[in-house]
């Protein structure tokens, strides 16, 4: 028997075990592999979604800001006509006071 060998073993047998231990790696470092990605894959997800939904509240704030804005804006174009109104009255009265 050559020094080596199991009995019963022949260097073909110790290749396949060989062959099949290295496939069993490579599918190992595969799964492991494709577990890594699919983590990173989730997480750039969540950060990408979160990212979507802070800009989303952005958005939100800026158009209410904007309303407020246009309110204010009504508001004050209002209470102007309405100053405008009133002294145009008190102009028409003193013109007729004045007859």
């Amino acid at each position: 028997m050559i020094e080596g060998r199991t009995e019963g073993k022949s260097n073909n047998d110790d290749y396949n075990d060989d062959e099949e231990e290295q496939e069993q790696k490579k599918t190992k470092k595969t799964k492991e592999e494709n577990e890594e990605e699919r983590e990173g894959d989730e997480k750039e997800g969540n950060e990408q979604q979160e990212e979507n939904e802070e800009e989303q509240e952005e958005i939100k704030e800026e158009n209410e800001q904007q309303e407020f804005n246009e309110e204010e804006e009504n508001e004050e174009e209002e209470e102007n006509e309405k100053e405008n109104e009133e002294q145009e009255d008190n102009e028409e009265q003193e013109q007729e006071e004045e007859k």
